[in-house]
């Protein structure tokens, strides 16, 4: 199984704002919260049997099947990855950075 997220070299933040980043970074953060969900589903775990297998707590598997990023962290969903499938791999894709220059 493959996780492909699509990157971008992030620049200075204190002196170009990058107004698009936080969405960026929620975007991502969902992908991996619908391939958990997609996991879990194919397991045919209700919600208790996931947490059991993540680790988790029942309210945290319940924000991420409902893909609410605000509330998980990176290091949470890829712990949670892990768990799922320990034999996944992540392909970061970047591309050149097309925001502010820093000088």
């Amino acid at each position: 199984m493959v996780l492909a997220l699509q990157l971008h070299p992030i620049m200075s933040v204190k002196v170009c704002k990058d107004h698009d980043h936080d969405e960026k970074i929620r975007k991502i953060k969902r992908q991996m919260c619908m391939l958990i969900r997609a996991l879990i589903v194919q397991q045919k775990w209700n919600q208790k049997q996931a947490a059991l297998a993540l680790g988790a707590s029942e309210q945290s598997v319940a924000y991420v099947v409902k893909g609410y990023t605000k509330r998980v962290t990176f290091n949470q969903l890829f712990h949670y990855l892990v768990s799922l499938n320990p034999d996944f791999t992540i392909a970061i894709i970047t591309q050149p950075f097309l925001g502010c220059m820093v000088q």
